[in-house]
């Protein structure tokens, strides 16, 4: 199930818009219980591949069934798939502890 990202450490929830500033930082320290944690971005590669794979089989389709097509169609197309991977975005990002590594560093 896709869900909002949660603090690491004492499971803040944070709205759209903060995982969205948050997935732009190398770290953020969490308001509730000010300890810091990263946004990791390794999931997001498989919301762009799916996407990816979407939208040249759309593209391919569209072509194929109808290939007298006007060219802002399939501009209209790839820009659907670009919307909903800005939608779809913060969804994918996940929060990792930064203190899990500096222990295991140490």
């Amino acid at each position: 199930m896709l869900k909002l990202p949660i603090c690491p450490h004492c499971h803040t929830v944070y709205s759209y818009s903060e995982v969205r500033k948050i997935a732009g930082e190398k770290s953020h320290t969490c308001y509730h219980c000010k300890k810091q944690f990263k946004a990791s971005k390794k999931p997001c590669v498989v919301l762009v591949l799916v996407l990816l794979v979407l939208a040249v089989a759309a593209n391919v389709g569209v072509l194929y069934m109808a290939p007298n097509l006007n060219f802002y169609v399939l501009v209209g197309i790839n820009v659907f798939f670009i919307l909903l991977f800005i939608a779809l975005y913060p969804l994918f990002v996940a929060f990792k502890d930064t203190e899990k590594k500096q222990k295991k560093q140490k």
